[in-house]
Formats: C-alpha cells, structure tokens, sequence
C-alpha cells in the first residue's frame, strides 16, 4: 500500500484508517453515533475519553 502525503494529519494519525475521518466524509451518521458511544465509555472494557461528557455527532468531524 502506497501512503498518500496529503492524509497524513496534524493529529499524527493517517487519515487513510481514521474512523473519525472515514465518518465525516462519508455523513454516516450510525457510524458517529457508535464512535460517540464508544469515546463517552458504552462501551464496556474501553475506557473513556477524556473531556467526552459533551461530545455529539454534530461536533464530531475532523478539520482535515
């Protein structure tokens, strides 16, 4: 697999395999709302994400 250049984000992370990314461009929003869930702690064994209490699918999109 070739790395494109332009997906790799400030964050650090590849926007290739990003879900947060893959969500945001494709609008799914049932994909959001699980990675919500899962960043808030649903999910059990996973932990929480800091700062998440606040977190919404309308608020989860990456800049880049």
């Amino acid at each position: 697999m070739k790395v494109n250049p332009d997906f790799v984000a400030p964050c650090g992370l590849y926007c290739g395999v990003c879900a947060i990314y893959i969500a945001h461009r494709d609008n799914n929003k049932k994909f959001k709302e699980r990675l919500v869930n899962l960043y808030k702690g649903g999910v059990s064994g996973k932990g929480v994400l800091p700062s998440s209490e606040n977190l919404s699918i309308e608020n989860h999109c990456c800049p880049n």
